[in-house]
């Protein structure tokens, strides 16, 4: 006799299910449970099934949180997102890896092209990339993600770089998923000289495969200015590698980016990135001095003067114009930056951060939403910033808590919205907890002088913030 698909789950199936819902992998549930990974999908298949759900977003507003109750709240896009999971007409996975024993200059060399060509591949309309975190993940996980409601992954772009002296050794193959054919598979030795127009080769021939000649011919055509210097273009890649939230590391971070552009000062992307830079340092600094800020607008500009198809670089002086509370000229470069750069998920991502500090939520939602149909894999933590802050401008706290919560790193702007939020959902001992975090973050952290700088264009939502911080203990 079959099962009854009337939305109850057995104990195993909710566990499994809240566990994959909370981001668990396949194979750490199977290790977790002493069972095969095999089995972690069949009963995941069968939990889709009786909860009539077809994505990870929604499994986790359907199950059942412990105890009974709605499961923890999770929001999906509100509106109309754009091109949906299912209606993208090609799906690929790029993942490009240094060769065994490669120094850490081919490791970074092979992380940066997979990313540029991911970023490339996306202002196709009818192409979703995943990048390298996204593409080890899908590849490690070895499932069929129609089974988890995930798009179907047609093509496969991989590769290995070595960095040799005088020259970088490349292996590219493009395999067709669904037919398990190697397209074609190609190696290349590439010279500094022409690595870049290599480069532009790949994804032009990838892009001609999968969604046709002439369509491709138009977007390379406009694609966006590669640098001169492939020294420049190393540093960037260092810079980028570096992680952020310690002081002396963003100096380094800093330094790199500065070096890039005397190496190459054409080169927009690395002016972009000094820029954002630049305006990290004016955050840190927490005073009255804006100079650095104004610093950070000028290298946008040069940026953006240097390549104005770049969709990063418009990105970058958006940033900047919103943090200098400028929103009307920070949402032009935003929409320009989508215009240019439909199906990229970081910079559909972006948008939501905007439109969040906007004060329109459910349209952030709905950006946040879309962000992981276009990548299925991408889970940043800045993305649950956006996330959290999208329901705080929504005075959805409970919300707030919960996708602050799920973020794996919490800067300490990200800690206040929490303490803030705590407080202000009538919780004031994990707020109190929050708001000592803060201090240990930032000793001289102040309310008012928080509650000024975050570029909140709604006077409510500035109001309520900083309801919230007094609430949670934090001085004025």
């Amino acid at each position: 006799m079959a099962d009854r698909d009337d939305g109850s789950l057995s104990n195993r199936e909710y566990g499994i299910a809240r566990a994959y819902a909370d981001g668990r992998s396949y194979k750490e549930i199977a290790r977790d449970l002493k069972i095969a990974p095999a089995t972690v999908r069949a009963h995941l298949r069968t939990v889709y099934r009786k909860l009539d759900v077809t994505s990870k977003v929604a499994l986790a507003r359907a199950i059942p949180a412990p105890g009974g109750g709605p499961g923890v709240p999770v929001a999906e896009p509100a509106g109309d997102p754009g091109p949906t999971a299912a209606s993208r007409s090609v799906w690929l996975a790029v993942r490009l890896v240094a060769d065994a024993g490669a120094s850490e200059a081919s490791v970074l060399l092979a992380r940066g092209m997979t990313d540029d060509i991911v970023a490339e591949l996306t202002r196709f309309n009818r192409i979703s990339a995943l990048g390298a975190e996204s593409s080890a993940r899908f590849l490690q996980d070895g499932a069929d993600e129609r089974e988890a409601g995930r798009p179907a992954i047609q093509y496969i772009l991989g590769g290995s770089v070595r960095e040799m002296a005088g020259s970088i050794r490349l292996l590219f193959s493009l395999e067709d998923r669904q037919s398990g054919q190697m397209i074609w598979s190609e190696r290349f030795l590439s010279t500094a000289a022409d690595f870049f127009a290599l480069q532009e080769q790949i994804v032009g021939r990838v892009a001609a495969t999968v969604v046709g000649r002439a369509e491709a011919a138009i977007s390379i055509r406009a694609a966006r200015r590669q640098p001169e210097s492939l020294d420049a273009y190393q540093c960037v890649l260092k810079a980028k590698s570096l992680e952020l939230g310690n002081p002396s590391v963003e100096m380094q971070r800093h330094a790199l980016f500065e070096r890039a552009t005397r190496l190459d000062p054409g080169y927009a992307v690395a002016q972009a990135w000094l820029a954002h830079a630049t305006l990290l340092q004016w955050d840190r600094q927490l005073s009255q001095d804006d100079s650095l800020r104004e610093r950070a607008l000028d290298l946008a500009r040069l940026a953006v003067s240097l390549d104005a198809s770049d969709p990063f670089c418009q990105y970058i002086i958006g940033f900047v114009h919103l943090f200098s509370r400028r929103f009307d000229l920070a949402e032009a470069y935003y929409r320009r930056m989508a215009e240019l750069s439909p199906n990229d998920a970081e910079l559909v991502g972006a948008m939501a951060l905007f439109l969040a500090y906007a004060g329109r939520g459910d349209e952030a939602l709905a950006q946040t939403g879309r962000a992981r149909q276009l990548d299925p894999y991408f889970e940043p933590a800045w993305l649950w910033h956006a996330e959290g802050l999208a329901h705080f401008v929504n005075a959805d706290y409970a919300r707030a808590v919960a996708a602050f919560d799920r973020s794996a790193t919490t800067p300490y702007w990200v800690v206040a919205y929490q303490a803030a939020a705590e407080a202000l959902g009538g919780r004031p001992e994990p707020a109190a907890r929050h708001a000592g975090r803060v201090r240990s973050l930032r000793p001289q952290f102040r309310s008012g002088f928080f509650a000024r700088r975050e570029p909140l264009k709604r006077e409510e939502d500035r109001g309520a913030l900083l309801r919230g911080l007094a609430g949670s203990g934090l001085a004025p």
